[in-house]
Parts: structure tokens; sequence; C-alpha cells
């Protein structure tokens, strides 16, 4: 989620909204619209600076299909100059649940990783549809404003409000799915959450090209943080690191600015779970 925020002169501004016949709030709310139906692919990049390790990059694409409701994503990690690392993530909606392949080592020495599946309760009234959906992300915007406009495309710089955002069910669904489930790594998380919620705004920038949102980038410095703490008091718990262990894993994995784009496209062919994901997958341990 990458913030480039512009800064514009007044003179600038005042030429600008003189040519603009909606404020910039509307426009984003309309060219949110457009996505109701929330098929498409979503291509995600994040930069995430570590302060002594080499700075990981994260390119997702994500394809979303409304009917019958499946998501794909592939993810390519890298650290520096290190190889990159591929997976891949399924979910499908099964009932009153959402069920998750994804790909771990099972087993110590194995060369391989294995497919393995984890069942998420949908709770009343959340279904995934409005999750994914960016208009439930749309009542976070606490401000828009306009940075440029040039011939069919405007540029709106947006903060959201974080107590709205991080409250967000499909926010948190993703989040969460991002790490390794367990009773306490789920309070931890719900303790971030609840500091996330007391954090203010989160700031980043929309272009709109012919009244479609196509493009967003944003400063993800606090969730990546949050992130970050689950991690390692994880990681602490499970290794019975110690103070000077903690010590040092605080200081490995404290981290910058971090960042993030995203880009909308259409989506290009029909989505299932592969029947070779779904016959090799076995209950998450």
């Amino acid at each position: 989620m990458n913030k480039k925020l512009a800064v514009l002169g007044l003179a600038v501004m005042m030429t600008v909204a003189s040519v603009v016949s909606a404020a910039p709030i509307d426009d984003l709310k309309a060219s949110v619209q457009k996505y109701s139906n929330p098929t498409g692919t979503y291509v995600l990049h994040m930069n995430i600076p570590f302060k002594s390790l080499d700075p990981m990059n994260v390119n997702s694409t994500i394809d979303i299909q409304a009917q019958p409701y499946c998501a794909r994503v592939k993810n390519v990690v890298s650290m520096g100059k290190q190889a990159p690392t591929t997976s891949w993530v399924y979910e499908e909606q099964v009932g009153n649940k959402m069920k998750t392949y994804s790909q771990e080592t099972l087993h110590k020495g194995d060369k391989t990783e294995s497919w393995v599946y984890e069942l998420t309760d949908i709770k009343p009234g959340e279904t995934i549809m409005n999750a994914v959906n960016p208009n439930t992300l749309f009542t976070s915007v606490q401000t828009a404003t306009l940075a440029s406009k040039s011939g069919n495309t405007e540029t709106i710089n947006v903060a959201f409000d974080c107590a709205k955002l991080f409250s967000n069910w499909g926010v948190k669904h993703t989040l969460q799915e991002s790490s390794s489930s367990d009773p306490q790594t789920d309070a931890d998380f719900e303790k971030e959450f609840a500091k996330l919620r007391k954090s203010g705004t989160l700031d980043g920038q929309a272009v709109i090209t012919d009244g479609v949102l196509t493009h967003i980038d944003a400063d993800v410095t606090k969730p990546v943080q949050a992130f970050e703490n689950v991690i390692k008091k994880g990681v602490s718990r499970k290794s019975h690191t110690g103070f000077m262990g903690n010590w040092i894993l605080g200081m490995l994995l404290r981290t910058g600015k971090s960042t993030m784009s995203l880009d909308l496209q259409p989506l290009q062919e029909y989505i299932s779970v592969p029947a070779e994901v779904k016959n090799a997958a076995v209950p998450k341990p």
C-alpha cells in the first residue's frame, strides 16, 4: 500500500477545482460503486523496509469471482537480492464458512509444501460479498481532496478513519488469514486491532480513470507494525526466547515506513479451486 500524497500550491488547487463539477468525495464514491460487483483482478505491490535486514517486496495477484464466490491469490515474496518464493492461496465459501486452501510444510524434513485447508466461521450479517466489496471500505473514508486532474484522470488524496477501517470484517479476515492462527495469536490480533482503531487516519491516494477506480497508493506502516508485533509475540511465546532473545527479535523485525500500491483490472477467466488442490488438501494442523 504505497502513499504518494501530492503537494499542490493554492493557485493550482483553485484552477483544478474550477474545472471539476463534482466534489472529490462524490467522484470517489461513484468510482467505488462501479465495483458493487467485486469480480476482478487486483495486483498488489508492497514494500516493507527492515531497519536491520534487507527490504521485503511482496507482489500479489488476487483474482476474485463473485458468483460462485472464489478467490485465487499468487504471492511472490523476495528479500533483498534473494531468489523470490512463490505461493498460492485459494478460497471458497462453503455454507456459512470460508474454506481457505494454502501451502505449508507439514513435517520436519519435508522438501515440498503440502496443501492444507482451514474453515473460518462467517458471523451473521457478515458476507464474503460485503467483505470484498469496495463499497464496505468507502464508509471508512474520512476526507477526500483533489490532488490533480488531467483529461479523464483524477488523483484524489484520501484519509481513512482507522476506527472504521479496522473494524471492517473483510480487512480483519484478510490480515488474520496471513498468519498462522491459534487462540493466543487471535487474541494478539484483537489487541493490535484495538490499538489500530485508536490510531487516527491511514493516508493514501486514489486514481480514477474514466470514472472508474483504477489505482490506489497507501501508507501501511501502521498495520504492518501491528502485524510485526503479533509475529514477535508469537515467536517469543513458542520459542521461549527470553529477555535478550526478545530484544534481538525486536531489533531484527523492526520495520520502517511501509507502502502499498494496488491496480484494479477486469477478471480475464472463470476461476475455481483446482480438483488436485481439493483432493490433496488435509485439515490444517
